[in-house]
Formats: structure tokens, C-alpha cells, sequence
């Protein structure tokens, strides 16, 4: 496992404590898990201080339901990004946001990655599993590899899990080069790590059971 960074998936400082005491590497810290993550609460971040915890990325997402923001609803979210880079120490911010096409299909919302990139003034972004929606997900990854500070993205390659979708993982990775990493997402275990990394190539993991 050396070789691997698990990162779990936390809302409450009870996950995170069992998390940092059963090897995780990194923290994805969410509210609302049960309506697949929103922002979470500040004072939360500010108790998982890193020089006590583990790294953490929290969550940027003011709803739940599509990833189609209004303008208004990004302002928000920009604001979340604002708040949190001035008042605690993260190693990133975890966002995604969707739009269609002219011809009907869903693409990553470029015009919204850029603003939240922008707020997190140089602090890395994942593009989480939002993408997983899109049409042509290798496509999708190569419009990301464009934009600043897009360092990762959350996948299960399109499919429920990262196992069933892990031939698109490694597709995606392909198309993200060395600018991007894929970190593996949908019901990822410590059990089962070892063989998505043979069969992906991948190195990053994430998932709520992931320790």
C-alpha cells in the first residue's frame, strides 16, 4: 500500500480521527453525504487543523442535485472557496460543475472551473465525480487539463463502480497525460485497492470505506 494515497471521504470529526488511525493519507471532508456532498461547515475545517490531522480538501458544492449552477449560485460557492482559503489550511478544493453542449451532450462547466480556480488562488482543484455524467468522459478530461490548478479528478469511469468502469479509468488517465491524475472512486476498500491499481495503472484512491 506504500505506494498508494488513500484519501477518505469524512463529514464528522469522529471519520476523521478513525481515518487518520487506520492509515488514510488525505481527507475529502463533505456535509451531507446521504445527498453525495455539499460544503461542509467551516468550524468543522478549522478543527482538522493538518499539524494534528490529516491533509484536507473539503467539498465546494451549495446543493444538492445537478451540477448545472446559476450565476448566482457559483457566487456563493466562490465565496465558500474565499472564506475557507483565508481561515484554514487546505492542500485543495473539490468542485465540479456541468454544462451542455449545442448538440445536447453534458461537458465540464469551463467557465465555472475557472472562477473556483481563480478563488483558490493557486490551492489545487479535483474535479470530482460530476464528470462521471459526461458524454465522452476522455474528451471531458482533456478540457480540463487546460485550466490552472485542475490537478485531479474523482471517477469511477463512468460507470457505478471503479471496478466495472476501470478500463475508462485508465482511458482517462491517458488522456490527462502528466498534468492530471484520475484518483479511482465507487466503492473503493482497502480489500480491493491492490487489484483496481493492477488493472488501472492508478495510484490515488478514494472512497468512504477506504480504510
Amino acid at each position: 500500500m506504500n505506494d498508494f494515497i488513500l484519501e477518505a471521504c469524512v463529514e464528522t470529526l469522529g471519520q476523521a480521527e478513525y481515518a487518520l488511525l487506520h492509515g488514510a493519507h488525505q481527507l475529502e471532508v463533505c456535509s451531507h453525504l446521504e445527498a453525495d456532498g455539499l460544503t461542509p461547515d467551516i468550524t468543522l475545517l478549522e478543527k482538522l487543523d493538518p499539524d494534528h490531522h490529516l491533509p484536507v480538501k473539503p467539498m465546494i458544492r451549495c446543493r444538492a442535485g445537478d451540477f448545472n449552477y446559476t450565476a448566482d449560485e457559483l457566487t456563493i460557492m466562490v465565496a465558500s472557496v474565499e472564506e475557507i482559503r483565508s481561515r484554514c489550511r487546505v492542500i485543495g478544493f473539490v468542485f465540479g460543475a456541468l454544462t451542455v453542449d449545442e448538440d445536447g451532450h453534458l461537458q465540464p462547466d469551463l467557465k465555472a472551473v475557472r472562477a473556483i480556480s481563480e478563488a483558490a488562488r493557486g490551492i489545487p482543484l479535483t474535479f470530482h465525480k460530476a464528470i462521471d455524467l459526461c458524454t465522452d468522459l476522455p474528451h471531458a478530461v482533456r478540457q480540463l487539463v487546460g485550466i490552472p490548478d485542475v490537478r485531479y479528478i474523482l471517477s469511477s469511469g463512468g460507470a457505478r463502480t471503479a471496478a466495472e468502469g476501470a478500463e475508462m479509468l485508465s482511458k482517462m488517465q491517458l488522456a490527462a497525460g502528466s498534468s492530471i491524475d484520475i484518483i479511482a472512486a465507487g466503492k473503493v476498500t482497502r480489500q480491493n485497492v491492490e487489484e483496481l491499481a493492477a488493472i488501472t495503472g492508478l495510484t490515488m484512491f478514494h472512497g468512504r470505506q477506504i480504510v
